[in-house]
């Protein structure tokens, strides 16, 4: 470990935070390198990642930057936040063959995440998300652009989706919604059964699952707000066969965000049996760019009819 007033280097293991103890210390920059691990949480001005096998396990709140380098040729440890990151300026990522492992929620102004999963929700001004897995929300009050990633859903001002975006909620919200390719609805099937095997269906949306909404007006003398929303909700579907699909990936973000409060044996039985096999076929369907057989759902509107009549017998 080596520091000073203006910067704060650190290779190895550190016991306890890293925390300024006057006021030029808080416009400190801290320095991580290969083999660093933090043994508690982080403040300062700015916050340089570089190499791998980097864990730091408290809170990391840096006033301007974050940026992560990993070299293209490292023997593929993880860098890994064990909690929160906060930064109001911007987070910038530039993996070569490790990935970065955020473990709990992103708050930052500008973020640019490349190689990461996420188990918590990112919250930004504006983000760009390309060849990453983020298990929760992505919510930018400005532009958000996802390329070759799985999210659980999105509410941005604009969204773009290029190629290969997988999200694992039927829905995503924003002001205006660009799409470069069709977006793929994952379905985990048989999710916590013993002998999981990994996703095998989903469902296609593209440019017409895309319609607008009226946002309620707080304000009666406000302009009108609408809001673009991209769902299934227009089809013609057979929900009840979709929704029992879907059900398992609810299931399994509500156990991840109720993870700490579950009982010991519930938790260690899923993260022996399921965790890894789960995050191992999410990077595959990164990496791979995997298309899907596509979940049958749709019905013709005299299959409509049918089943509405069949209701209306049983009542």
């Amino acid at each position: 470990m080596e520091s000073d007033s203006t910067r704060y280097l650190v290779k190895e293991e550190h016991y306890g935070d890293i925390m300024p103890g006057n006021r030029a210390e808080m416009m400190r920059n801290i320095y991580l390198r290969s083999g660093a691990h933090i043994k508690g949480g982080i403040y300062g001005n700015e916050l340089s990642v570089e190499g791998d096998g980097i864990t730091v396990d408290g809170t990391v709140y840096c006033k301007t930057h974050i940026r992560i380098n990993v070299p293209e040729e490292s023997d593929k440890q993880t860098v890994t936040f064990q909690s929160a990151v906060v930064c109001p300026g911007t987070i910038l990522i530039l993996s070569g063959d490790c990935k970065t492992r955020f473990l709990s929620d992103i708050y930052s102004g500008k973020i640019n995440l490349k190689r990461c999963i996420v188990y918590g929700n990112i919250y930004a001004s504006s983000a760009t998300i390309e060849d990453s897995v983020v298990l929760g929300g992505v919510y930018c009050s400005k532009q958000l652009t996802l390329k070759n990633s799985v999210v659980f859903t999105f509410r941005a001002g604009e969204c773009n989706l290029a190629e290969h975006v997988s999200i694992l909620s039927p829905f995503g919200f924003a002001e205006k919604i660009r799409m470069e390719s069709t977006v793929n609805v994952l379905a985990f099937t048989g999710l916590f059964e013993k002998g999981y095997k990994q996703t095998n269906s989903g469902l296609k949306l593209d440019e017409t699952d895309i319609y607008e909404i009226e946002l309620e007006k707080k304000d009666p003398s406000a302009a009108n707000r609408k809001m673009q929303v991209l769902s299934i909700a227009e089809r013609l579907l057979n929900t009840t066969g979709i929704i029992k699909q879907l059900e398992q990936n609810r299931n399994f973000i509500e156990f991840l965000s109720l993870n700490s409060h579950l009982p010991l044996d519930e938790r260690n039985n899923f993260l022996k049996r399921n965790k890894e096999e789960l995050e191992d076929e999410l990077w595959q369907i990164v990496e791979e760019k995997r298309e899907f057989k596509e979940m049958d759902g749709s019905l013709s509107i005299k299959e409509m009819f049918k089943l509405f009549s069949l209701k209306n017998a049983d009542h």
